[in-house]
C-alpha cells in the first residue's frame, strides 16, 4: 500500500512513517521541514496522486507559530487533505486529532463526568483544541458527502523511546 503521510518528520509522524515502511508500505511523507505545506492545496494533490491511503498528522503547533497559523492549518489544513485525497479517489484517511479537542486538559476546564468517554461534550477555548476539533468535524461531514472512510483518532500522549527513558 502507498500511505500518503503529512507530518511525516513530527514526533508522531516519523514513528508511524517508519512502522509503515517496516510493515512493507510504500511511504510518501509530506512536512513543513522538509517545504511542503498542507495549506498549499496545488502542491498537496500533486504530492497525494497515486496514494492508497492517507494519515493525516501535520498541524502548525507550538510558539513559533501565530494562533492564527495554529487555527489555519488545522482547519484549512485538513480541508485540503480531504479534497486531495477525495480527488485522487483514496478511500481511508486517518485523522490524528487531539484530546485538547475536548477543551477540559491543560487547565482549560473540568470534566463534566468521570471516566471521560466520547459522549462528553467538546469546548475546546485555545486556536490548538478548536482546530482540531473543527477538523474532525471537517472529517465526520466529509465522510457523510463522499462515504470515504475517515478515523479521527485523540491520542492522549505520545512518548518516543527517549521520553520513556526520562521517566
Amino acid at each position: 500500500m502507498r500511505i500518503f503521510i503529512t507530518g511525516s518528520s513530527g514526533k508522531i509522524g516519523s514513528v508511524f512513517a517508519a512502522l509503515c515502511r517496516r510493515e512493507g508500505h510504500q511511504v510518501v511523507g509530506y512536512d513543513k521541514a522538509d517545504g511542503d505545506d498542507i495549506l498549499d492545496s496545488a502542491a498537496l494533490k500533486k504530492a497525494l496522486e497515486g496514494c492508497d491511503a492517507v494519515a493525516h498528522l501535520a498541524m502548525a503547533m507550538g510558539g513559533q507559530y501565530t494562533p492564527e497559523e495554529v487555527y489555519a492549518s488545522g482547519t484549512l489544513g485538513t480541508w485540503n487533505v480531504l479534497q486531495a485525497a477525495e480527488s485522487h479517489g483514496v478511500r481511508r484517511i486517518v485523522s490524528y486529532s487531539s484530546v485538547n479537542a475536548m477543551g477540559i486538559f491543560m487547565g482549560e476546564d473540568t470534566p463534566d463526568f468521570l471516566p471521560i468517554d466520547e459522549s462528553h461534550p467538546c469546548r475546546p477555548g485555545r486556536p490548538y483544541g478548536i482546530a482540531k476539533y473543527l477538523g474532525e468535524q471537517t472529517c465526520r461531514l466529509f465522510t457523510r458527502r463522499t462515504g470515504i472512510a475517515t478515523v479521527c483518532i485523540r491520542p492522549p500522549a505520545v512518548l518516543n523511546d527517549a521520553d520513556i527513558a526520562r521517566t
